[in-house]
């Protein structure tokens, strides 16, 4: 989680961000290695993971993060998933990583993902799944 964004969290609220765990370089390659393994049977370097899934992947038709209806709960029933009680950010290429709780990721979510600069996935310790949401607002998914 990028400091200015925990920052702005406490200065608005008055609160202390909530618990969340950075991942070090070896468990994010495990990650990488884990999620290339899982999804395309494959050894992929960062790119080519990401390319793959950029190809593989379903943009959930007229969901857009910036309606003020948005739920995530909802987005994830609608795909089909069960939502977890902790998930993963990817921030970059499956080399900057945080674990939070997905009840923190909701509450926070205008903290954490900023419209016009962050696209980031979004994944479960299973990798069964990863949901993404591109710098426009726009949902996408990847089931295995």
């Amino acid at each position: 989680m990028e400091n200015f964004k925990i920052k702005i969290y406490s200065a608005e609220t008055g609160k202390k961000f909530p618990n969340f765990r950075h991942l070090g370089k070896a468990e994010c390659l495990s990650v990488k290695n884990k999620m290339a393994s899982r999804f395309f049977n494959i050894e992929l370097n960062q790119d080519e993971l990401i390319g793959a899934i950029k190809k593989a992947r379903n943009f959930l038709p007229a969901v857009n993060i910036n309606n003020t209806e948005f739920c995530f709960e909802k987005i994830f029933h609608n795909i089909g998933l069960q939502v977890p009680k902790t998930i993963y950010i990817n921030w970059y290429k499956f080399d900057d990583i945080d674990e939070i709780s997905f009840d923190s990721f909701v509450e926070l979510f205008s903290y954490i993902w900023y419209p016009s600069s962050d696209d980031i996935e979004i994944f479960d310790c299973n990798n069964n799944w990863i949901v993404g949401i591109d710098h426009n607002g726009f949902i996408w998914y990847f089931i295995k």
